[in-house]
């Protein structure tokens, strides 16, 4: 192709069958999850038998492409079991027992603030949610990927592992010389002055064991008022006898096909990890001995999910974990553990602690970066940073943070309870010992929120999470640098103005750009942004919303609204006046603040949204839904997140696209390129993330009727982030029509102009598709 010659190609993307190309981990940063396990969701047997329909033409059609007809499977779970029996099953256990659903709506009603209809759902997806273990040696990323897609799974997913926070231990020689000063420094002494907590407010510690016995902790040990309640919800598992919490893993290796041992004893003896968490939120206060924990009076429950002899810092089964304590009515549950790895499964198991009135507290993780650290980067969880032991507002190297991120607390050199332990003796030796990290920060905020419990049984984990955070003090002037913007929350606790000042809880939990026709906003256009929120704190005398676009393009009027009187419990929705410039540079997703004052309450907060669905249109047509990107990515925005978008979604089927998008590739006549290897020109990923190269310069943007079809859609975008091709110019045109012969289907056509003075030959041009198909996984192809 030489310069300005103008290539078109046409190419149309169907359903059919295709071959797996699986994402190769580095070397260095292997995948957090257990060989030979993964866990399934199911669909209601009402749901999944459309599925199995073999009358009519939907059921001819099925029977045609090769899907299932005749004998259908008595459920989903026989469906399941059947296939995979050849990737050698050894065994498949629910989530919760089967009828847990009707005794956990029937407590939650007995319990006000609770609720019953949505802790119903959630219990009743557990019940058709399953521990899976196989013998085959697949990979669990690829096998859930492959079972994802047959019919009636919500979702397959790998069994993901986590590790504890763990301590960051400086080298300075004076280490060990304090460590248990921080509580002026967060105001801890003034709040005991208004509440010394509950032993009736239960903390639990979900970790690695907890040395209960310890002197500073055997008179603060919770005791199970009703052993063996777990056990009417968890199938599998056993939970018998739990007078003092839960050991989901005290040994067995299984990372190699070994069964976890559990039982009734939660101790820690080879991670003092949990024992330490535990002296800091729930230690014996006031007892003339050792530390104080900043709950004082309340209670913690020591539940065992890792920690073994063999990984002394794997958090296995955090999730089972933070089931076990919510199904106990724990208050708060401290997560002093995560990974990188989002989980669907983990995000309903805090969802479900969360309806049923447990707030989770987790650290934000020791990467001392802006990382998504799971729990603690899912919805409804209080997330905590760590602040150096200076006592200056500045946040510790190895401290995450994000927007995610809602306060910080002391995470450095924390005097803690310890132990050491003799395994030969099975004795363990009390001690104190300092620790650093995130997870020393997390149970100091964990004692905090059940101080509040305390004084306020009746208020929800929202509620909690809020006074916590809107009354904290702001460390963005002590951490000028640009990547903190927006990304330290409310900055450090204030122990005591949480537990006295009554703050209204405003919370945004929708937000939408519309134009007047009620189409999505795109750029060049004037249209509306809808934010719609809820009030969980006190009632509002009249809220300042003020929004401020992170970008330039964005004009916003008017900057400021008012949303007037918002009672406790109440919705409210507020909207401003929106244009987006012509020339918007569409290189990043559009980001946006909104700041939350009332000033005649002293209340202030703030949120950040995203802009996502400007960078992506869905064309939803003839039995087909799909995401198509400005940038010449098919399927979602970012693949490897599966974010930004929806996929690609052909009939009653879930997505069946991991990843796609142009490829382009061609010898360059240039001074800069390789002449033993042509350049790649492409928006899809390599060995370890998504390769960007392609800048939209108009985003994509449908015409209902077409010129061509029902639906026409045109989108444009040039190669210039590529070091060696910058000059590419693509236009990308989509087809869709509404006759029956061409149900699944869109066409793509892309004339590609080479803008520069070099000439491109031996030029290949393709689409990269990687299929995650159902029919026959063994046989998945693409066809051309």
């Amino acid at each position: 192709m030489t310069s300005r010659f103008f290539w078109s190609i046409f190419t149309g993307l169907f359903l059919c069958t295709s071959g797996i190309i699986s994402y190769t981990y580095a070397a260095d940063s292997p995948p957090e999850y257990l060989p030979g396990h993964i866990i399934v969701k199911l669909e209601d047997d009402q749901t999944f038998f459309r599925h199995y329909d073999d009358t009519g033409e939907a059921g001819k059609k099925r029977r045609d492409r090769g899907g299932v007809s005749g004998d259908r499977p008595d459920n989903p779970a026989a469906m399941l079991e059947n296939r995979l029996q050849s990737h050698g099953l050894q065994s498949m256990k629910p989530v919760f027992r089967s009828g847990a659903a009707s005794a956990v709506a029937a407590r939650a009603r007995a319990h006000p603030g609770a609720s019953p209809d949505r802790l119903e759902e959630l219990a009743r997806g557990f019940e058709r949610t399953y521990y899976i273990r196989y013998s085959s040696g697949e990979d669990p990323l690829q096998l859930s990927g492959e079972i994802g897609q047959i019919p009636g799974v919500v979702y397959a997913e790998p069994h993901y592992v986590h590790r504890t926070a763990q301590a960051y231990t400086p080298n300075d020689s004076l280490i060990g010389a304090a460590g248990h000063d921080y509580f002026e420094y967060q105001n801890f002494y003034n709040a005991w002055s208004v509440s010394t907590g509950s032993p009736d407010v239960v903390i639990a510690i979900v970790d690695s064991g907890v040395y209960y016995d310890h002197p500073d902790l055997r008179n603060k040990l919770w005791e199970n008022p009703e052993p063996g309640r777990a056990d009417e919800y968890f199938e599998g598992w056993e939970i018998v006898n739990d007078t003092i919490g839960w050991n989901f893993w005290e040994s067995g290796d299984i990372f190699n096909g070994e069964e976890p041992e559990q039982n009734a004893d939660p101790v820690g003896n080879f991670s003092s990890h949990g024992t330490h968490v535990a002296g800091t939120a729930a230690a014996d206060t006031d007892n003339e001995i050792g530390v104080a924990g900043t709950g004082f009076h309340s209670q913690f429950m020591p539940v065992k999910t890792g920690g073994t002899e063999q990984y002394p810092t794997t958090i296995a089964y955090g999730y089972p974990g933070i089931l076990y304590a919510a199904v106990n009515d724990a208050d708060i549950i401290n997560c002093s553990f995560g990974g990188t790895n989002f989980s669907e499964y983990g995000k309903e198991v805090v969802e479900y602690a969360f309806e049923s009135g447990s707030l989770v507290v987790a650290a934000a993780g020791n990467e001392g970066d802006d990382t998504a650290f799971f729990p603690a980067a899912y919805d409804n969880v209080l997330t905590v940073g760590s602040v150096k032991r200076e006592y200056n507002d500045v946040i510790s190297h190895f401290s995450n943070y994000g927007y995610y991120v809602d306060v910080f607390a002391m995470g450095e050199g924390v005097l803690s309870t310890f132990f050491d332990y003799d395994e030969d003796e099975v004795s363990w030796d009390p001690r104190y010992a300092r620790n650093t990290g995130t997870s020393m920060a997390a149970p100091v905020v964990s004692g905090l929120a059940a101080l509040i419990k305390a004084e306020n049984p009746e208020w929800s984990p929202q509620r909690i999470a809020s006074q916590i955070r809107t009354n904290g003090r702001s460390i963005d002037a002590e951490n000028p640098d640009s990547k903190y913007d927006n990304k330290l929350g409310a900055g450090l606790i204030d122990a005591h103005a949480a537990l006295t000042n009554h703050n209204p809880g405003l919370y945004i939990t929708d937000f939408s750009f519309e134009a007047a026709d009620g189409s999505k906003l795109n750029i060049g256009e004037s249209g509306t942004l809808i934010l719609s929120g809820f009030n969980y704190g006190e009632a509002t005398s009249g809220a300042t919303m003020e929004i401020e676009s992170q970008q330039e393009g964005f004009t916003i009027q008017p900057e400021s609204q008012n949303s007037g009187v918002v009672p406790t419990g109440s919705e409210f929705e507020v909207s401003f006046d929106v244009t987006i410039s012509r020339d918007f540079q569409l290189d990043r997703v559009p980001e946006f603040r909104l700041d939350m004052t009332d000033e005649a309450l002293g209340y202030h907060d703030f949120f950040m949204f995203r802009y996502e669905r400007l960078l992506y249109e869905i064309l939803d047509i003839n039995e087909i839904a799909v995401s198509i990107s400005s940038d010449g990515t098919i399927g979602f925005l970012d693949a490897l997140t599966s974010s930004g978008g929806i996929g690609f979604i052909p009939g009653e089927f879930n997505n069946v696209l991991f990843e796609g998008g142009l490829m382009i590739s061609a010898d360059v006549e240039s001074s800069f390129s390789n002449d033993d290897e042509p350049v790649i020109i492409n928006q899809v990923r390599d060995s370890t993330d998504i390769t960007r190269h392609f800048l939209p310069e108009d985003n994509l943007r449908f015409s209902r009727p077409g010129e061509l079809s029902d639906i026409d859609g045109k989108a444009h975008f040039h190669s210039n982030l590529h070091p060696v091709a910058d000059e590419l110019s693509i236009k990308m045109q989509t087809y869709a029509f509404s006759t029956s012969s061409l149900e699944k289907t869109f066409f793509i056509r892309y004339t590609i102009t080479n803008n520069s003075n070099s000439t491109l030959s031996n030029m290949h041009v393709g689409l990269f598709n990687d299929w995650d198909l159902h029919l026959d996984f063994e046989n998945d192809r693409t066809v051309y």
